[in-house]
């Protein structure tokens, strides 16, 4: 996008939405160790189940931008731009890092193990364990051009998101509780087959939604603090309802450690809104607007690199085990941040990896 037509708070969400993809990341080490009624496994819970909001608001600000009205989508530029280049991304990053793990486990590079751990692997569900996201944004971006003349209508979107939210995101948590008809309703879902209101369309088209429904103007500040009231509050649920399914079943549960929850759903809108809320006074500081736009053009990067700043983390213990998890978790993100976005820096100064970051 450039500069002049960019959107300042679509840069602030995706800073935001990085650094919560690290910490889904960073949360998740060692969480299954931690005993199921302490404190630490409260917080490693809290701080892994918030930090899928960021998968949710980068799903969401592709559906942003692609699903706008002005913007571009013919059946090449999809096909060719925006698509393929996500396959290439994928295949070419999951190479790289199946290199790493030949390189980790003192594998060598001789033809039979190339073929083994490097090109069936390639078309394998082996590997890293973060660029399926990748192929689940090209596939995403596949459906564009049938979907975009439909959500030009936001009754229509209306109608989508209440299907989406109630199939994907409210139907899978109650099915891990007891309730009256429960299995009744299990079979009426099994057969009526809902699958086309599930998956990540949902939040692809929401974004969409939440950018183009018009604002209030009046008392923005105060609907601001409100919504993240309401976010922290949803978090916080979330985190108690994920110790209370754990400590029941004497094992860890983590199906609320995922963006298909209410909580997270109504999380991510939350944030969303209170991105969108701040536009007219980024819109003032073009300073403050730079600095962002040069941290969200680092954000692919960063996703992309930063399991290779863990590693080397881990082997120097590095990890949430250092102190507190309420403190711990926040801190290291951060510290894999910095130097995930200084990598990202440099790979964007080589021509090849420019393209692919």
């Amino acid at each position: 996008m450039e500069d002049s037509k960019r959107i300042a708070y679509f840069d602030l969400l995706r800073i935001v939405a990085g650094v919560l993809i690290v910490m889904v990341h960073v949360s998740a080490q060692g969480m299954e160790t931690l005993p199921l009624d302490s404190m630490e496994y409260f917080w490693a819970n809290f701080w892994n189940g918030a930090a899928f909001i960021g998968v949710a608001l980068f799903v969401m600000l592709s559906g942003t931008l692609e699903l706008d009205p002005a913007h571009p989508s013919d059946l090449k530029r999809i096909f060719l731009h925006k698509a393929a280049r996500l396959f290439l991304i994928y295949y070419f990053w999951k190479a790289v890092f199946q290199c790493v793990i030949m390189l980790e486990q003192g594998i060598s590079f001789t033809p039979g193990n190339i073929k083994e751990h490097l090109l069936l692997a390639l078309i394998q569900e082996r590997g890293y364990y973060h660029l399926w996201f990748f192929l689940m944004l090209a596939v995403l971006f596949l459906f564009v051009p049938m979907i975009k003349p439909a959500v030009k209508d936001l009754q229509v979107c209306r109608y989508y998101l209440a299907g989406f939210f109630l199939v994907a995101v409210c139907y899978p948590v109650m099915m891990h509780y007891d309730f009256k008809f429960k299995y009744l309703l299990a079979d009426f879902m099994e057969r009526a087959d809902f699958y086309l209101f599930t998956g990540y369309l949902g939040y692809f088209i929401l974004g969409h939604f939440l950018h183009q429904s018009k604002e209030r103007k009046e008392g923005q500040a105060y609907v601001r603090w409100g919504l993240c009231i309401l976010t922290v509050a949803c978090m916080l649920l979330s985190g108690y309802l994920g110790v209370l399914a754990s400590g029941k079943s004497g094992t860890m549960e983590n199906f609320l450690n995922t963006p298909f929850t209410p909580m997270i759903f109504l999380a991510s809108v939350f944030i969303f809104l209170a991105g969108k809320g701040t536009e007219s006074r980024l819109k003032g500081h073009p300073k403050l607007c730079k600095c962002f736009r040069f941290g969200a053009d680092l954000t692919l990067g960063i996703c992309l690199l930063h399991p290779l700043i863990l590693n080397w983390m881990n082997h120097i213990n590095l990890t949430p085990d250092i102190m507190p998890r309420v403190i711990s978790i926040p801190l290291l993100t951060i510290v894999a941040v910095i130097p995930s976005g200084l990598a990202a820096w440099i790979c964007k100064k080589i021509p090849l990896l420019k393209k692919l970051l």
